[in-house]
């Protein structure tokens, strides 16, 4: 109820602004055309202005904490319907307002109805330009779009100046620009300034057509009395044609000369006005923005938010042009990693921007850095044998065994869980008993080959 009051209160507002700057400076000052056309647009921007909402002045920025997931609660509660009054004030404000645009909707079509059956036994002449209806029942001159309906017994020396003038309403369409008017009054009814609007573009348009008629030649006096001979006798509203009630306004307007200078300097005087009443009622502030407050995140949700970016990885290993298996892909500083298998390949899953270490015994090691783009990855290595080699070790694993009776599985699993050391094939059981041997020439300690055999429980 408040907003449609607020509206209509705006509405009002553009309503007589918009009139006051016709008024002021256009009536009876431009030509008659854009008098027309700034009454029709004014009366339509007046009801368009405050339903505009254009955000331009920035809004708030609001800071909230973030939202804490709350354990689910099972709620009960009634569900208890209120009983919705019979009549509201806003059922009341429609009611009315559907009743007036009934009624000036009503009053209009009525009209109609009454132009259509003026043609009953009337004589109809058709020309290019119009048709001329002239019945037989007294009625005052008018047009209705292409129609002009005449009285049959007007006299032949006014005929001429009065076909004239309604010939003039039919070539401007004023009956189209009428009946628009006559819409939005209906629609506009409660906004007393919509009738007014309407009362000028009756005039605007009576003067443009007496003005069409003097400048065919007619006498201004002549053609005066005629005006004054056609008041009597029906003339609808929504038709163009003589009235009593501009007769006044028309002869003054037909005596005095009006200048045309400056025309488009005011009519761009304006446009102040309508954007005064855009910054007034259509431009708004934007949307109130809403920012999170950033809080440390817990260690489970890094992992959370990190698996969820996470992407696959494939990385082939190559060693002399061969895939090499058994090298180790990890990602540093990370404890993540996987083994290339027999083919050379391993696939691991790395978040982008996470780099990759490549190494293998007595080969270089490699780093690839995972991009940022989405979607899998795929890598080809080649590691570079290492120039300065280690001392050879042999790790060999121990077949699986079936396993031992249950009373030999104590010392079974004893001897499995010791290191097994053979130096120069002779088996060692401490590392210790091992010695380095000396070479007799040059008196330099010789390494031993160590072959260390580790043996998993099956």
């Amino acid at each position: 109820m408040k907003t449609l009051a607020i509206y209509a209160l705006e509405v009002l507002a553009c309503s007589g602004v918009l009139l006051a700057a016709y008024a002021i400076l256009l009536e009876r000052h431009v030509r008659f055309g854009w008098c027309r056309a700034y009454l029709l647009a004014s009366t339509l921007l007046a009801a368009v202005i405050p339903l505009l909402r254009i955000p331009v002045w920035p809004g708030k920025v609001i800071e909230v904490a973030p939202t804490v997931a709350l354990p689910a609660a099972e709620w009960t509660a009634e569900v208890v319907e209120e009983a919705a009054p019979a009549v509201t004030p806003e059922a009341i404000c429609l009611a009315v307002y559907l009743i007036g645009v009934g009624l000036v909707a009503g009053v209009m079509l009525w009209q109609v109805v009454r132009i259509r059956r003026l043609r009953r036994g009337a004589a109809i002449t058709r020309t290019e330009r119009f048709t001329l209806v002239r019945t037989p029942q007294r009625i005052a001159s008018f047009s209705f779009f292409r129609s002009i309906y005449l009285w049959d017994q007007i006299p032949a020396g006014e005929l001429q100046a009065i076909v004239a003038h309604e010939a003039s309403h039919v070539a401007h369409r004023h009956s189209a620009e009428r009946v628009a008017m006559e819409c939005m009054k209906a629609v506009l009814w409660w906004n007393p300034f919509v009738w007014l609007a309407a009362r000028r573009l009756t005039e605007a348009e009576e003067f443009e057509a007496d003005s069409d008629v003097l400048a065919e030649g007619y006498d201004i006096e002549h053609y005066m009395k005629t005006i004054f001979r056609q008041l009597f006798g029906y003339s609808p509203e929504i038709a163009n044609g003589l009235r009593d009630s501009l007769t006044k306004k028309r002869f003054k307007m037909m005596t005095t000369k009006t200048s045309g200078r400056h025309s488009l300097l005011r009519l761009a005087g304006t446009l102040p006005a309508v954007i005064g009443l855009l910054c007034a009622f259509s431009l708004t502030t934007r949307a109130a923005e809403v920012r999170i407050a950033e809080t440390e995140k817990a260690p489970a949700d890094e992992t959370a938010s990190q698996d969820a970016t996470k992407k696959k990885v494939s990385v082939t290993v190559f060693q002399n042009g061969q895939p090499l298996p058994g090298a180790i892909v990890l990602i540093s500083r990370s404890n993540v990693g996987t083994v290339t298998g027999k083919e050379g390949t391993a696939q691991i899953s790395a978040a982008p921007g996470n780099e990759l270490v490549i190494s293998y015994v007595g080969c270089q090691t490699r780093k690839v850095r995972v991009s940022d783009k989405s979607g899998a990855e795929s890598f080809e290595i080649t590691l570079e044998t290492e120039s300065n080699k280690l001392d050879p070790v042999s790790v060999t694993l121990g077949d699986q065994k079936t396993p031992a009776p249950q009373s030999a599985a104590g010392a079974e699993k004893e001897r499995k869980a010791k290191p097994l050391y053979i130096v120069d094939g002779v088996e060692r059981t401490s590392i210790d008993d091992i010695a380095p041997q000396y070479d007799r020439t040059d008196q330099r300690p010789q390494k031993s080959v160590l072959h260390r055999s580790v043996r998993f429980a099956g």
